[in-house]
């Protein structure tokens, strides 16, 4: 029988490594430097939007993901409690 588990220490690496990308990403938004791009700029100023808003959606992503994986390591951990409470107290009845 396999088992499924997600330690505490692989947990915070991965939910760490989706919080700091989010980060990353967020920052670079203030970093965007204006554009002169002569009778391109207006079309440079509409790919820049397209990408940070893409950039945006991604950081989010990165977000919900890193939350996710919190609750998955809540659930399996709660989840292995729940077993072997009711492994403990067959134990204790027979």
């Amino acid at each position: 029988m396999s088992e499924i588990r997600l330690d505490a220490s692989a947990e915070a690496a991965i939910a760490g490594s989706h919080d700091g990308a989010a980060a990353r990403i967020t920052a670079l938004a203030g970093s965007i430097p204006s554009v002169e791009g002569g009778y391109a700029t207006p079309a440079l100023v509409e790919i820049l939007a397209a990408v940070l808003g893409t950039a945006d959606d991604l950081a989010l992503v990165n977000e919900v993901a890193a939350e996710q994986v919190r609750q998955v390591g809540e659930a399996l951990g709660g989840t292995d409690e729940a077993v072997a409470g009711a492994f403990g107290s067959m134990r204790g009845g027979s």
